[in-house]
């Protein structure tokens, strides 16, 4: 619900409708620090993330219509992604135009992309 300040919020769970797919180990194989710091216990995709509940977690949602027209400014502080031994967190990031973005490049750190949608 959106109140008289045009400030609402939105709360919910998104489940999977479906078997859950397998996550995979990540190939770190160009890494060899990460590939060695996973060795014994390798980082898995996350494409597809299910929690004992049944909710899926890297789930972004947005309101599509029935917004006011409006141009709205971007919050002053910065979106911020880290890279904790050799993997993202958060895993996603969802970020309105226009805001920052502060990379906290961890130890093992050899690059960084975005996808924007």
């Amino acid at each position: 619900m959106v109140g008289a300040a045009g400030v609402g919020s939105l709360a919910g769970s998104v489940k999977l409708d479906g078997p859950v797919p397998k996550r995979t180990p990540l190939n770190m194989a160009k890494e060899p620090t990460c590939a060695t710091l996973h060795a014994a216990s390798p980082a898995l995709t996350e494409e597809v993330v299910v929690v004992a509940t049944g909710n899926l977690q890297n789930v972004v949602v947005y309101v599509s219509a029935g917004l006011p027209d409006s141009d709205p400014t971007p919050p002053p502080e910065p979106g911020v992604i880290n890279q904790e031994g050799c993997t993202y967190k958060p895993h996603v990031i969802a970020m309105q135009a226009d805001r920052k973005l502060k990379k906290w490049p961890g130890k093992h750190f050899s690059g960084f992309w975005c996808k924007q949608v």
